[in-house]
């Protein structure tokens, strides 16, 4: 071994709190950093995982955004498939 440090690849970037059909947005409370254009995996229990872009995010007022640099910060994002409530985002490093 080279070193005894712990080695992550992924970082966990966000939980999903609430799905909403008609509108297509999911509401994701985010744990790291995350921005429009990155590729997130998507995983739950029972399920495999899949990739996805975030192609477009909003904050809890509506208004769109770039990035969610807060922790714990409310964000609405459109996904080509609409996750699960309690499935989680996470981003390669």
């Amino acid at each position: 071994y080279l070193t005894s440090d712990y080695t992550r690849d992924y970082s966990f970037i966000g939980l999903v709190r609430e799905t909403d059909e008609t509108t297509g947005l999911t509401t994701v409370e985010q744990r790291n950093k995350f921005s429009v254009g990155d590729i997130v995996e998507i995983f739950g229990p029972y399920t495999p995982y899949y990739e996805e872009t975030i192609r477009e995010m909003y904050d809890e007022e509506g208004n769109p955004v770039q990035s969610a640099p807060h922790p714990q910060q409310i964000m609405r994002i459109r996904f080509e498939r609409i996750p699960e409530e309690g499935f989680i985002l996470r981003k390669k490093k």
